[in-house]
C-alpha cells in the first residue's frame, strides 16, 4: 500500500515526500552471485498483514532527485561538515554532550529523521519530534523547561550547520540521511 505523495514548501524549497521502495543489488565477492533486496521505510499493517504501509520520505528537492547513501550509487562527502573534517553525528554529539548523562539516567532519547541536505551543503529539512521517554519503568522525570532547552539547542544546531556538498560523479547533489539518534 502506498500513501499519496505530499508536496511541502519549506523555506523557499519544494520537497516531494513519497512512499518509496528502493531495490538494492549486491554481489558476493567470492561467488560473484547477485542478490536483490528491498530497502524501504514502513511497517506491516495490522489489518492487512499481507501489505506493507510505506512511510513518506523525501525523494525530490526543487524537482531534482534526492540521493541516498544507502542505495547503490556512490555518494562522496555525504554527511561531512564543511569545516573540521568531521561528520554531522560527531558535531551534534560534541555540541550536546553536556546533556547526555542527565538524559540517559532518566531514560530519554531523541531521533532526527529524514535529514535533507541541498547541493550547497545546507540542511533544508529534517524531522525532529523532540525528546521522548524510552523506559516506562524508570521513574525519573526531567523538567519540561529542561526538555525545551535541549530541544531548542538541537534545532538551533540543525538549522545552522553547514555541510560539505555531496557529489555523485563530481556533481553536487541533494541527499537524505535516514535516521540519527541523539543518544
Amino acid at each position: 500500500m502506498y500513501p499519496t505523495d505530499t508536496v511541502l514548501n519549506v523555506n523557499g524549497n519544494t520537497l516531494l515526500l513519497a512512499g518509496q521502495v528502493d531495490t538494492v543489488e549486491s554481489t558476493d565477492p567470492i561467488t560473484l552471485g547477485g542478490r536483490l533486496s528491498l530497502d524501504y521505510e514502513g511497517y506491516c499493517s495490522r489489518r492487512e498483514t499481507n501489505k506493507i504501509m510505506l512511510n513518506r520520505v523525501p525523494v525530490q528537492l526543487n524537482g531534482e532527485k534526492i540521493y541516498s547513501p544507502y542505495g547503490s550509487i556512490v555518494i562522496e562527502h555525504c554527511a561531512e561538515l564543511d569545516k573540521g573534517n568531521k561528520y554531522l553525528a560527531e558535531y551534534i554529539q560534541k555540541k550536546t554532550r553536556w546533556q547526555y548523562k542527565k538524559l540517559s539516567n532518566a531514560a530519554y532519547n531523541a531521533d532526527i529523521r529524514n535529514i535533507v541536505v541541498d547541493k550547497t551543503g545546507k540542511v533544508v529539512y529534517y524531522e525532529y519530534s523532540g525528546l521522548y521517554k524510552t523506559d516506562g519503568f524508570n521513574k525519573q522525570q526531567l523538567s519540561e523547561r529542561y526538555l525545551q532547552r535541549v530541544n531548542k539547542k538541537v534545532r538551533s544546531l540543525m538549522n545552522k550547520v553547514q555541510m560539505q556538498p555531496a557529489t555523485v560523479n563530481n556533481q553536487p547533489v541533494a541527499y537524505r540521511l535516514k535516521h540519527y539518534e541523539l543518544l
